[in-house]
């Protein structure tokens, strides 16, 4: 029997008959990985990016009834004063929730993306003169699955940047606001209310920078221990300063 059109999804079309073979299981079951993980990606980056966006909303509607309130043209009675921090506790605490979210999507996109890599590696060793077109990550080649590592000297603009970072810093502004305010309307000295700001300030930009490095540096950790008990010849290390913005779009979409 001649074949005709080769192989097909496990058949192969003979002249005069259909004969089928043997299934690429192996084959099969990484691209429905591969798949499952890409829109995994896509999915996680979508709800970060509507959460991001439902916070800028309400926080851009409370600076804008904030606004009005304070240019009014009176003095700030306690009714104006209640509602200013009603509105700022409001923002403040989805503010901390939004940001802690924000944290968790961008490991769940690195995860995501260590995954894919991965996958692609077996696709790689399965054709291995395809390898050297791949520009994206393989465990072969770059001898570690993780995304490129960010030179700290660029580090804060990868921070600063991102959807998450965007969030913490308005929060920051806000803590540091409010406490501007509580030491002024106690009727503290200028000077005290700058510097109290300026501390306030200093310390929650910390605070945020501080909780998203480690819960990343947890997740890289957690990855790194898998892969290194899966694929103890290699035994990647998670990349060292990592950042801990989720604004890495371009890697996902590529995936």
């Amino acid at each position: 029997m001649q074949v005709v059109h080769g192989v097909r999804r496990g058949y192969r079309f003979v002249r005069g008959g259909l004969m089928m073979d043997e299934p690429d299981t192996a084959l099969l079951v990484a691209l429905a990985e591969y798949e499952f993980l890409r829109e995994s990606s896509r999915t996680a980056l979508e709800h970060g990016t509507s959460r991001f966006h439902f916070y800028m909303i309400v926080s851009s509607g409370a600076a804008a009834v904030a606004t009005a309130v304070i240019t009014a043209g009176h003095d700030l009675d306690d009714t104006a004063t209640t509602i200013l921090a009603t509105l700022g506790v409001v923002v403040l605490i989805l503010g901390a929730s939004i940001f802690a979210k924000q944290t968790e999507y961008h490991t769940r996109l690195r995860r995501y993306s260590v995954a894919q890599n991965l996958v692609r590696t077996f696709l790689a060793r399965r054709a291995p003169e395809v390898a050297p077109y791949l520009l994206l990550r393989t465990l072969d080649a770059d001898g570690s699955p993780h995304m490129p590592h960010v030179p700290r000297t660029r580090l804060w603009i990868y921070d600063a940047a991102s959807m998450t970072g965007v969030v913490g810093m308005i929060n920051s502004l806000l803590t540091g606001g409010a406490v501007a305010a509580l030491t002024w309307h106690s009727g503290g000295a200028r000077w005290f209310v700058i510097a109290s700001a300026t501390t306030a300030l200093a310390l929650a930009v910390s605070g945020h920078v501080a909780y998203a490095r480690v819960v990343v540096a947890a997740a890289d950790r957690r990855i790194a221990e898998v892969i290194a008990e899966r694929f103890p010849a290699t035994a990647p290390q998670p990349s060292r300063g990592a950042d801990t913005g989720m604004d890495r779009v371009t890697e996902v979409q590529q995936s």
